[in-house]
């Protein structure tokens, strides 16, 4: 006769799906500016998870290994949020990254951080970047990812006319024909697909807080990008950068790179719901 597994059997099993269904999320990295309010963009200590804690290297810089940030660039604010589209379940809380202009010297608004982990960009692979952000349409906004070596895998300009163009030390510059709206709130997401010959895409997909973030990662992107020349680099931080000139603020949040859809989108549903369905069930049956 065929038995049924006993609840210690089922949780077990329970618990070993849990961890694969978290495992599988593959979140790389995740800033998400839980600082208090008003202090400048800190080098160290600096919180999230996944980002290189190497001397000279940690926290967020004015260069990849230069110094601290300093007031009036980057400071955080946790009296304004960004507002976030329907099925996006990464709730921001905590504070945002406010960027300013400043005009001495000119485009220095600039932050980077590395990550701890690195990808080959030679290898064939996805690796996933999103943030929230907010423009206010005089200013440009820009961001991307960028190798160990400092070199742009690509760098996204919202610009201050409402356009957008990306550039790539892999690529020739392009202007997808994004354009943009003062003072919206959006999801940008993006991912970087190489071939493993030296080649690859970044696509994109941006998301209003009118709009609802599906479950399953879409089947459409848009390519903003061809890369060619990537062997031999590593894929290993990321960039924020405020242009100008204006006075208004720049707003980003939830910054995460990950190796799969949900773990930058929409979370996967956990094994542990599935766990307490399945240990109800088992319960009504062995009552029976």
């Amino acid at each position: 006769m065929h038995q049924l597994p006993t609840l210690k059997t089922l949780l077990a099993t329970g618990v070993v799906a849990f961890t694969l269904s978290t495992a599988s999320a593959q979140i790389v990295a995740y800033e998400g500016f839980d600082y208090a309010n008003g202090s400048a963009l800190p080098t160290t200590p600096a919180t999230g998870s996944g980002w290189s804690s190497a001397s000279g290297q940690e926290g967020w810089r004015n260069s990849l290994d230069d110094s601290a940030l300093s007031t009036g660039r980057y400071e955080v604010n946790t009296t304004v949020s960004i507002n976030t589209p329907s099925g996006y379940e990464y709730t921001p809380t905590g504070g945002v990254m406010e960027g300013t202009f400043n005009t001495n010297p000119f485009f220095n608004a600039v932050a980077f951080r590395r990550t701890d982990a690195t990808f080959d960009l030679g290898s064939a692979g996805t690796q996933y970047f999103s943030l929230l952000m907010r423009n206010d349409g005089t200013t440009g906004s820009n961001f991307g990812l960028m190798t160990t070596t400092k070199s742009n895998v690509f760098f996204f300009q919202e610009r201050n006319n409402g356009t957008s163009r990306v550039d790539s030390d892999f690529g020739a510059a392009t202007f997808p024909g994004i354009n943009w709206s003062s003072n919206d709130d959006y999801l940008l997401v993006m991912r970087v697909v190489t071939d493993g010959l030296g080649g690859g895409d970044v696509e994109f997909l941006r998301f209003a807080d009118s709009d609802v973030v599906p479950d399953e990662e879409p089947l459409v992107w848009t390519n903003i990008m061809t890369l060619s020349g990537l062997t031999g680099s590593d894929l290993g931080a990321v960039q924020l950068r405020i242009d100008g000139p204006a006075t208004d603020a720049q707003l980003f949040d939830e910054i995460r790179l990950g190796a799969t859809w949900n773990s930058v989108a929409v979370p996967e549903p956990t094994s542990a719901a599935m766990l307490l369905g399945a240990v109800g069930l088992l319960a009504i049956r062995r009552r029976r």
